[in-house]
């Protein structure tokens, strides 16, 4: 019987680009000899030898398609956060239990509390509103929403879906809905262009 024929080679790749590897192809095609197969799948170009390099940058091997998940949005948002502040030289902590803050950042003059909220409400402006009341589940699994204190936080960290982001003081803020982008222009700190 021998090896599969150069006449094969069509099938063979037919089956290849289906997904099939050697040992399907070979069952398949009644091949006796998985070797042949990947023999043969080597002389068509459509395999690499063992142990040369397996991934050849190419134009289409990194094509990555980037989508928006909006129930990502908050956390995507922390992690913008914590990025700024990391790659400024700062210190970053995140609180394993539950707070009213979600980053705390060493300034230099001590730690300050940053509680972050992404929004993804939109004006017909074309800006982004911001709610700045905190919910919280008591005994009976009730939701409550408070406004958040002095204690609780120094700075609100705001991340919009367009991935623009403001810095803003606590004190300085006095409403419970935001539009940072109007309100507080210069405390823009950065944008995440993906």
């Amino acid at each position: 019987m021998g090896g599969p024929k150069p006449k094969w080679d069509q099938e063979i790749r037919a089956l290849y680009e289906k997904g099939f590897g050697a040992q399907k192809i070979a069952n398949i095609l009644g091949i006796r000899h998985v070797s042949t197969v990947s023999k043969r799948l080597l002389k068509m170009g459509l395999r690499r030898p063992k142990g040369s390099n397996q991934w050849e940058i190419s134009d289409q091997t990194l094509i990555v398609q980037l989508g928006f998940s909006s129930e990502a949005l908050p956390r995507a948002a922390q992690k913008f956060c914590e990025f700024l502040f990391t790659r400024a030289g700062h210190t970053v902590l995140t609180p394993e239990l539950t707070a009213p803050y979600d980053v705390v950042v060493d300034f230099g003059d001590g730690f300050k509390k940053i509680q972050v909220k992404s929004s993804r409400h939109k004006l017909p402006s074309g800006n982004y509103i911001f709610s700045l009341r905190r919910t919280r589940s008591n005994s009976t699994q009730t939701r409550i929403k408070r406004h958040y204190d002095k204690e609780d936080v120094d700075y609100f960290f705001f991340y919009d879906i367009e991935g623009n982001s403001w810095l803003i003081p606590y004190d300085s803020v006095t409403q419970q809905e935001v539009v940072p982008a109007t309100a507080f222009p210069k405390c823009k700190v950065g944008k995440c262009d993906v």
